[in-house]
């Protein structure tokens, strides 16, 4: 139509000149056949092409590895809201082809396309995978050059060490992740079931049932049925946990279901018969759950509640004492396990700062939500007059208690500058006491009714940190662009607008490297902590590709050229940087991951940090390499 148009203007503007009539009726006629023959083949003028084969997998039931599953979950890590499978995530795989390049180029010179659909008997189980549509996608290339003695050696680690929201959230991005598995195993589906049996010792029972269920050829309907039911015990539905136990008990002698049966004929109220069973199965496994026990003893009516020491917990366990209205044990205080920490958090016979320290626990990991933690802060009680004397109030509280004190002050503060000086005043503290990240998470609506305007210019810095450190970046750069305006107005405004530029340039590694900015920055520094700040600086930038003139180095050897810090050992170190030139993602990855929470997320050293940087973003993790540089400057006091 849009043709046909342009076509009748031309005729109607110089219809007396018969000769240009003519050929501009010959050329619109020619460019709607080629429309025509174009929209014939299956596209449109502007339709994309395809940049590789993709295979779509039809879900089906998988995976062997029940028992191994079972005694991890003595061992396990639960709930992440941040981090859960999104509803438009399509179960993928990736035929290797080797002429992949020379097709595209056909395809391109040819105007039209190929998708390759495989069989489903011919696709490689442990090449599965449940990729997002969302932003920071995996390669399917992450496990090209991997040995698959070494990749296992890495997944193994990752229940026992991920502490943080990012790195669970890699970690569960690179198990899901399709892509042609590592060289070294010649057990189809082994690869598979490893990462499932990961995934559920991090309690990522729905990820590991859609790996399971993706995988053509491999059937394992008892291990799909024992996820079900630890995802089941880990919302405490217990009618469809029990469920499951009838449907298996009789068909498998895997002693998991015989303690969840157990579990479940004390619950209907036979106590006797569920007692003897326990008592069978003591007899002929020499042993018996030290939860279960306790839970019979207790439904019996004893008194006997001591588990003895344990250093974890899993849903089943968990759901066993939440039933019999017990505490879980003081030895898993200092556990991540997500069931453990949202048992404590609802527990009541725990002090309540206590409550709060783990509650901030599980937030930092993604495991609970703001808004809970939010509830919980509005929860504790406080007089009016500690309310009125915040200030001098948070010296002497504990640090989560003072957080929850700031945040119901924050809260009583309806006139936007109060607000804004109470919310200041919270992040302020929070960065002193190591939880700034999490502050920032929970006062986010807060923040975001205050506007950018130059009436807050004050509040810019505040607000601009807090929204780095949440990935907010368009807001912050609102914020700063806002500053920038008001240059002329205020020298204040031109030395907050210096001072936050490191945060600014760091938030955007495609960013092109402002020397003018870099310049003014260097000339602003003040004497006392200028070899610090610029190495750090200096530092971080050159980790994120850009280039830093040899001036501002020469300048800093005046300063000692020797330091001791802290950094990854020589082993992580070499092998870091041999997968990372080797483009080695999932590698990369799983070490990086290794790396930054041994290091602990909330004391992070710049040395530690600063080799993962570079090769998250070397290999293509950009996302998580520009999330990790805003922390560690944040943490450095940028």
């Amino acid at each position: 139509m849009h043709v046909l148009n342009n076509c009748n203007n031309i005729f109607h503007y110089r219809f007396h000149k018969n000769f240009l009539i003519t050929i501009t009726a010959i050329v619109c006629f020619i460019f709607m056949l080629i429309s025509i023959a174009g929209t014939a083949n299956g596209e449109s003028i502007d339709s994309p092409q395809l940049e590789e084969p993709i295979i779509l997998i039809k879900p089906a039931q998988s995976a062997d590895k029940a028992e191994e599953i079972e005694n991890s979950n003595d061992k396990i890590p639960q709930d992440s809201s941040a981090v859960s499978t999104q509803s438009d995530e399509t179960l993928t795989q990736v035929k290797k082809h080797k002429e992949i390049n020379s097709q595209k180029e056909n395809e391109t010179n040819s105007g039209s396309f190929e998708l390759n659909i495989n069989t489903l008997e011919n696709l490689d189980p442990d090449s599965i995978g449940v990729r997002s549509q969302g932003r920071g996608k995996i390669s399917y290339n992450l496990w090209n050059g991997a040995k698959r003695e070494l990749v296992d050696e890495l997944l193994s680690k990752l229940p026992k060490v991920v502490k943080s929201q990012a790195t669970r959230s890699l970690a569960k991005k690179i198990l899901m992740a399709p892509g042609m598995a590592p060289v070294g195993s010649n057990i189809k589906g082994e690869f598979l079931k490893n990462r499932i049996v990961i995934l559920s010792k991090l309690e990522e029972y729905d990820a590991a049932l859609d790996l399971l269920r993706s995988a053509p050829g491999i059937e394992n309907y008892e291990l799909a049925a024992k996820l079900s039911a630890l995802q089941s015990f880990k919302e405490y539905d217990l009618p469809t946990s029990c469920d499951l136990s009838k449907d298996w008990n009789n068909q498998t002698s895997d002693p998991f279901w015989r303690k969840t049966k157990i579990f479940c004929t004390a619950l209907e109220g036979n106590i006797e018969a569920a007692v003897v069973s326990a008592d069978l199965m003591r007899e002929t496994l020499n042993d018996l759950d030290p939860f279960l026990q306790v839970f019979l003893d207790t439904m019996a009516g004893g008194d006997n509640k001591d588990i003895g020491p344990v250093d974890n917990a899993n849903p089943f366990q968990i759901a066993m004492l939440k039933a019999a209205g017990l505490a879980p044990p003081i030895s898993l205080l200092e556990s991540r396990s997500p069931s453990v920490l949202h048992a404590f958090i609802e527990s009541g016979e725990i002090t309540l700062n206590t409550k709060l320290q783990i509650a901030e626990r599980a937030a930092e990991m993604g495991l609970i939500s703001s808004k809970t933690l939010g509830s919980l802060y509005r929860n504790v009680e406080f007089t009016s007059e500690q309310l009125a004397n915040s200030s001098s109030e948070i010296l002497s509280l504990d640090k989560s208690l003072a957080r929850a004190l700031l945040y119901q002050v924050i809260l009583q503060k309806k006139a936007p500058v109060a607000h804004g000086i109470a919310i200041a005043k919270a992040l302020k503290f929070s960065m002193k006491t190591g939880y700034f990240h999490g502050t920032s998470r929970i006062l986010l609506p807060q923040i975001q009714m205050i506007e950018p305007k130059p009436l807050f210019s004050w509040f810019a810095p505040s607000a601009i940190r807090s929204l780095l450190a949440v990935g907010e970046i368009q807001a912050a750069k609102e914020w700063y662009s806002m500053i920038l305006t008001q240059i002329v107005l205020s020298p204040e405004n031109a030395s907050i607008a210096i001072d936050l530029w490191p945060l600014i340039q760091i938030a955007d590694p495609e960013q092109k490297l402002d020397q003018d900015m870099l310049k003014e920055w260097w000339s602003a520094q003040q004497a006392g902590a200028f070899f610090e700040d610029a190495s750090a600086l200096l530092s971080i930038l050159s980790s994120l590709g850009h280039k830093i003139e040899n001036n501002y180095w020469f300048e800093l050897l005046s300063y000692p050229t020797i330091v001791s810090k802290i950094q990854p050992s020589t082993a992580a170190s070499t092998l870091l940087k041999e997968f990372e030139s080797q483009q080695r993602i999932g590698e990369v990855a799983l070490l990086g991951i290794l790396i930054i929470d041994a290091d602990d997320i909330n004391n992070m050293q710049l040395e530690t940090t600063l080799p993962v940087i570079k090769a998250f973003l070397n290999v293509g993790l950009k996302d998580e390499a520009r999330s990790l540089a805003l922390k560690v400057a944040l943490k450095q006091g940028f």
